[in-house]
């Protein structure tokens, strides 16, 4: 498989699979895990080949980029929002707040371009 498209399937997987696993991690964890992914989003884009990758999905390599960055921002911000508490919170609350701003970055992403790519 090329490196190209072993780099946009690491990072379209890990935005898509973040909310389950950050609702396991705690606080340090959570953000070095978004970190990683954030970083992967960022090897896929070096590719010339992305738009050739995104091209099922109806966007370019560009758009397909910044959608992944807003889901990425998506679940950041709820880190930041419960930095005080994020280590006291449950699993399962945890896990709404992450797919509730899922939820509102997939409303956004209707009205874009190419709507909602990631799921």
């Amino acid at each position: 498989m090329k490196e190209s498209r072993i780099a946009y399937s690491e990072a379209k997987t890990g935005v898509a699979y973040l909310p389950i696993q950050l609702c396991s991690l705690n606080f340090s964890d959570s953000a070095t895990l978004i970190q990683r992914v954030h970083f992967q989003k960022h090897q896929a884009e070096l590719y010339e080949d992305l738009d050739k990758h995104a091209k099922h999905l109806g966007v370019t390599g560009r758009i397909w980029a910044d959608k992944h960055f807003q889901r990425l921002v998506a679940f950041r911000t709820v880190l930041e929002d419960h930095t005080a508490d994020w280590d006291a919170l449950t699993r399962n609350e945890r896990i709404k707040y992450l797919l509730d701003a899922r939820r509102l970055d997939r409303q956004k992403q209707e009205q874009t371009r190419g709507g909602d790519i990631i799921g």
